[in-house]
């Protein structure tokens, strides 16, 4: 491990959260790489692999980023104190639902609204 570090002023978030992380002992001295993002980025591929990484990408995929801006593709810092972790799916499935609720609607008038909010509230 080296005994010196030199650290930029865009590290400074890094730096807090991967402090956060040792403290919590959910990031693990050892894995320090020379760099806050390399600290972060092997924490959480660690962590990943502790819950589930291997069935998760075993069934989607997924993109996690951690960044200084909600949005990638903007320039735009929204609040200089603020990491956020990203996780989006570079694929998704779909359903055509019309065929399902016309369907439901024969049975009963009021199963069509219960499948949708069932289905929307799902992720919730």
């Amino acid at each position: 491990m080296a005994l010196e570090h030199q650290v930029a002023g865009e590290d400074r978030r890094a730096i807090s959260i991967a402090r956060t992380l040792t403290e919590l002992e959910i990031a693990k001295v050892r894995e320090w790489e020379g760099s806050p993002s390399k600290y972060l980025l092997s924490t959480l591929q660690r962590w990943i692999a502790l819950h589930g990484g291997e069935s998760i990408q075993a069934e989607f995929a997924l993109a996690a980023t951690l960044s200084n801006t909600p949005d990638r593709y903007s320039n735009e810092d929204i609040n200089p104190e603020r990491l956020y972790l990203t996780v989006d799916p570079e694929s998704a499935g779909y359903i055509v639902i019309g065929p399902t609720l016309e369907m439901l609607s024969r049975i009963h008038p009021q199963l069509p609204v219960t499948f949708y909010d069932l289905m929307v509230g799902a992720g919730e």
